[in-house]
């Protein structure tokens, strides 16, 4: 199990995987901003 965690390729796809999530996140709170500006008021 170790080993596997240490394998260059397993460490990048980790990191694509959290930069991704980190993307979605960002643009989620972006857009639920600009949608309550627009038309929660």
């Amino acid at each position: 199990m170790f080993i596997l965690f240490h394998k260059p390729s397993v460490h990048i796809v980790i990191v694509k995987i959290q930069y991704i999530f980190a993307d979605a996140v960002i643009l989620l709170h972006v857009g639920s901003a600009e949608y309550c500006s627009r038309y929660g008021q």
